[in-house]
């Protein structure tokens, strides 16, 4: 590996003393036909192929490790989405990574409450958005138990999620899926995740990530590896 990046400092320092333009000069100067090709597309009123754009701009960005700049992308195929439901709301989940990318948990959260009044408001029996209120709850859990807000300082929506996830909570019917097996076990082990962290409980966390990780998607099992990684000193190590 450190070979590869030997090589590449090697091949931009080339690049430079022969006036070549860099990686990052390539990239502006693509990212401003991309620009011009969504102006284009809203323009013409096509607003899913301007989204389009923006998303695979975003995304580029977001691979180069460039994610502050991907935001931006991002945010703006939300808003251009915003009168189509689940094109929107799509265009909020790469939103929602974006943020948890950069460590900004409360606006990750704030985006993903924004997101489950929407799914509310939907309604509907559409395979979509049952899928996606699950997740969309499964990560505001996560961030919850990430921030560590005081129970008095809840929303209404974020005690709501708390409640159904309580170890105290039997309700499987509650879940989105209730009738799916994976859906259930994994419920279990949040359940199980919430406990660990009231118990203060590190062993039984560490135990915790392993089993629910494979459940996870990629966003939400780096925020459970936050989690128990920052659990080491909240808990003063403690195992009991």
């Amino acid at each position: 590996m450190l070979g590869r990046f030997f090589e590449f400092e090697v091949s931009e320092q080339e690049n430079y003393d022969l006036r070549l333009p860099t990686f990052d000069e390539h990239l502006l100067n693509a990212i401003s036909y991309y620009n011009m090709a969504a102006n284009v597309y809203l323009e013409f009123k096509q607003p899913h192929l301007a989204s389009g754009v923006c998303l695979e701009v975003g995304n580029a960005l977001r691979a180069a490790g460039k994610r502050s700049e991907a935001l931006g992308y991002f945010l703006q195929a939300a808003e251009i989405e915003s009168k189509f439901p689940l094109s929107h709301l799509l265009a909020c989940q790469a939103v929602v990574e974006c943020y948890v990318d950069l460590g900004d948990h409360e606006m990750a959260l704030n985006t993903l409450t924004e997101m489950g009044q929407s799914l509310e408001e939907q309604g509907g029996e559409q395979p979509a958005f049952f899928e996606m209120q699950s997740d969309v709850e499964v990560t505001s859990l996560l961030i919850l138990l990430l921030l560590e807000y005081p129970k008095a300082h809840l929303k209404t929506e974020h005690r709501k999620i708390m409640l159904k996830f309580s170890p105290d909570n039997d309700d499987v019917g509650s879940c989105v899926h209730s009738g799916s097996d994976a859906e259930n076990d994994r419920r279990l082990l949040l359940q199980s995740l919430v406990l660990a962290m009231e118990m203060k409980h590190f062993e039984s966390l560490k135990e915790t990530e392993t089993q629910l990780s494979k459940y996870l998607n990629k966003t939400q099992a780096d925020i459970l590896h936050h989690i128990v990684f920052t659990s080491r000193n909240r808990f003063n190590l403690g195992t009991s």
